[in-house]
């Protein structure tokens, strides 16, 4: 079984997740029962509804075929073009997958080699986990605290609060232990919806998080869980997880203090001379990219959070109807 090196996972905002691979991988991707093989018809719709990062990633990632350049040197109608080419002459291939690659990789490998952890690669490929670019430093394992070895005698009505917080205590160790970067998968990253998401990102260095975001489908899943419930503009780019981690900054931060719903951008007015994009079909948003990209800037020239909200003013000052007094409550706080 070939590992996949040309492909890239991204997910759109109603949470479907879909893998684009050049034609070489695309036949191997093909041997996987559950993922569905989305045609040139489907694709526009598709494109509506990614984030502006999935989609920025995927510019980046299909290139022109007659220029070898960015897909990014085209206009958005253009860009779009030649996916839709691609995807027709059979030179890119997207398919959905229920529970991303990796899931797919991992069930594929079950059923066609038991008891290999390993699949094997065909001709001169390597295993996929070997050709990721992880941290040369083995993370060590620390031990976590049972409920055996510090077990107390209490009295009767004391036992269930000793039993949630016992439990407690065993979930803030679990989130906190050192994960393996070797081996960990999309799969075992917590989503936002089972409650865990944020304890778990809390718990990453940024050392963790600049490694995890090597691997697209680690990256998507990190990317998603920061997004929370969705339907805002996260100040505090998802994109840049690892340099804002940098300055202390929570999940739940990131969430609720520095993001503000598209709603309020888009329909209250509060952008000022573009749009946020949507994902609705047919909806556009001129000045997005720009601003985004604009943002992102400002986030790799600070050095902390202090520097960062000073750095934001120039910004919310060409953005921003408002100004810096109109940016939610995280820059005043």
């Amino acid at each position: 079984m070939r590992f996949f090196s040309e492909n890239l996972e991204v997910t759109d905002d109603l949470g479907n997740t879909y893998v684009f691979a050049g034609r070489g991988d695309a036949v191997g991707l093909q041997l996987f029962g559950d993922a569905k093989n989305i045609g040139r018809d489907d694709l526009p719709l598709i494109l509506n509804r990614l984030p502006y990062y999935g989609l920025n990633e995927l510019l980046h990632f299909w290139r022109d075929l007659r220029t070898q350049s960015s897909l990014h040197t085209f206009c958005d109608t253009q860009a779009e073009q030649q996916l839709i080419q691609a995807v027709e002459h059979g030179d890119l291939y997207v398919f959905q997958v229920t529970d991303g690659l990796e899931a797919e990789l991992s069930s594929a490998t079950a059923s066609n080699g038991a008891g290999n952890n390993t699949a094997p690669a065909a001709g001169n490929d390597t295993p996929r986990q070997q050709n990721q670019q992880v941290s040369s430093a083995q993370p060590q394992p620390v031990a976590a605290r049972t409920a055996e070895s510090e077990a107390a005698v209490v009295p009767g009505d004391k036992a269930d609060t000793l039993g949630e917080s016992t439990k407690a205590e065993s979930e803030v160790v679990q989130n906190s232990k050192p994960i393996d970067l070797n081996n960990i998968t999309p799969n075992d990253v917590p989503s936002f919806k089972s409650g865990d998401f944020n304890k778990w990102f809390d718990a990453r260095t940024p050392e963790e998080l600049a490694v995890l975001y090597q691997t697209p489908g680690l990256k998507n899943k990190i990317s998603d869980g920061l997004r929370g419930a969705g339907g805002k503009h996260e100040f505090m780019m998802v994109v840049e997880a690892p340099q804002w981690s940098k300055w202390g900054v929570t999940a739940q931060q990131v969430q609720e203090d520095f993001a503000i719903p598209i709603s309020t951008l888009n329909e209250g007015g509060l952008a000022k001379g573009w749009k946020h994009s949507t994902g609705i079909k047919g909806s556009k948003a001129p000045g997005s990219k720009t601003a985004h990209n604009e943002l992102q800037v400002v986030i790799q020239k600070s050095n902390s959070l202090s520097d960062y909200k000073t750095n934001m003013r120039v910004w919310a000052e060409k953005w921003i109807n408002g100004g810096y007094d109109a940016l939610p409550s995280g820059f005043h706080n």
